[in-house]
């Protein structure tokens, strides 16, 4: 057996294997009992027919098929293990097949590790701010104030206004009062700041009140407008009644309240919570400014190398991207109906997407692997499954 390994441009090999008739018909005997083990014949049991009759009753193409796979196999173990320089991953591609001067020559491909090529030493000079997670004042306030509307009591109210939270039901009328459509909605402050109508149509309007008012479609905010088209340019009117209103109370910010609320002791005085919640501010904001700070260098430092992603492992990232995706729309015939519903184009189009992405987060994380090598970083292969062990190892490096 004979083999010439030849250098792609893809981090992949194409290997071409020359293998004798002699050499494949050493393996019929191992191909055979491979067949036997399933086979059970009358008179015999299961796994206990005889060669001869296993030849027989095998279709002698899926007898020579397997020959072929074993003495591929056996060649590609030589290329592996006499090329030991050359990290191979071991799944055979493109494979393609030719009688030549009484030998049969399989040509195929294999692809190798990722490669990252040094094109040169910019990387080195490459400077960092450092992470600044302090909580701002305002991001402190924002969260008291969050936590304060969790544990916040909603009391019946008589009148609308700006800070309370109100039930509406409302009725979509033609030009002959009939009802077209009709619906309900919750109303709060959020809402009465970005819709103004809203503040025209209910603000200061009472319990039970109905207010009438044109139904002007491109006028009214999108929870108020009707679903349907032809209700769109039928309807004359929307009727409203209110049907419920709450103001909103919210826990003084004391020692009484912080008891209600962790009843554990966790927390006992207002300065305790502020200095709790200063850290949790801190532990987040610190991850996510960490995040955008790697990103940043791995942007900062790409010009210098060079990164070369196998076939295999970008189309094994692209496959589990798509699992993933089966696996938000709950299950493959959903997919599928959601495929149908989409042109050619669009589908073809969001598959080269997901392709590119991943194949950008691949060349991100084997150019991480190759600064955190070349740096000389305390990294070991168990850290590299720890949330944020490397991007923190890589900071404290550098920060500064």
């Amino acid at each position: 057996m004979k083999y010439t390994t030849t250098k792609w441009t893809q981090s992949n090999y194409q290997i071409e294997l020359v293998v004798s008739q002699e050499e494949i018909s050493k393996n019929k005997t191992k191909v055979l009992k491979n067949f036997q083990k399933d086979m059970s014949l009358q008179w015999f049991r299961k796994g206990n027919v005889p060669l001869e009759l296993v030849e027989k009753n095998v279709n002698q193409a899926y007898i020579l098929l397997a020959m072929h796979e074993e003495v591929i196999h056996q060649g590609t173990l030589l290329v592996v293990q006499e090329n030991e320089g050359i990290k191979f991953i071991w799944n055979i591609y493109d494979l393609q097949q030719e009688e030549k001067d009484g030998n049969t020559v399989f040509s195929y491909k294999l692809d190798v590790y990722p490669e990252v090529d040094v094109k040169n030493e910019n990387w080195s000079s490459v400077t960092m701010d450092t992470i600044d997670d302090t909580p701002t004042d305002e991001e402190l306030e924002n969260t008291m104030a969050n936590l304060q509307k969790q544990y916040a009591d909603y009391q019946p109210h008589d009148i609308i206004e700006e800070d309370t939270v109100s039930k509406i039901s409302f009725q979509l009328l033609d030009t002959s009062w009939n009802e077209l459509e009709k619906g309900s909605l919750f109303i709060g402050k959020e809402d009465f700041d970005e819709f103004a109508i809203l503040k025209q149509m209910y603000l200061w309007k009472k319990t039970n009140d109905e207010i009438k008012n044109d139904y002007v479609h491109e006028d009214l905010p999108p929870m108020l407008q009707s679903r349907e088209e032809d209700n769109q340019e039928n309807s004359v009117s929307i009727v409203s009644k209110i049907e419920d209103i709450r103001k909103v109370h919210l826990p003084e910010r004391n020692e009484e309240s912080i008891k209600k609320i962790f009843w554990n002791d966790e927390v006992k005085t207002v300065e305790e919570l502020r200095t709790k919640i200063s850290e949790v501010i801190s532990t987040q904001k610190r991850e996510s400014l960490l995040t955008t700070w790697v990103e940043s260098y791995l942007a900062k430092t790409q010009d210098s190398f060079e990164i070369v992603l196998p076939k295999t492992l970008v189309e094994e990232e692209f496959s589990s991207r798509i699992e993933s995706l089966k696996e938000r729309f709950w299950w493959d015939e959903w997919l599928t109906q959601y495929y149908e519903k989409i042109w050619e184009e669009e589908k073809v189009k969001m598959h080269g997407e997901i392709k590119t992405a991943a194949k950008t987060s691949l060349e991100k994380f084997f150019l991480l692997r190759t600064l955190v090598e070349k740096l000389g970083l305390d990294i070991q292969e168990e850290d590299w499954k720890k949330p944020l062990k490397v991007e923190e190892t890589l900071y404290e490096k550098l920060k500064g």
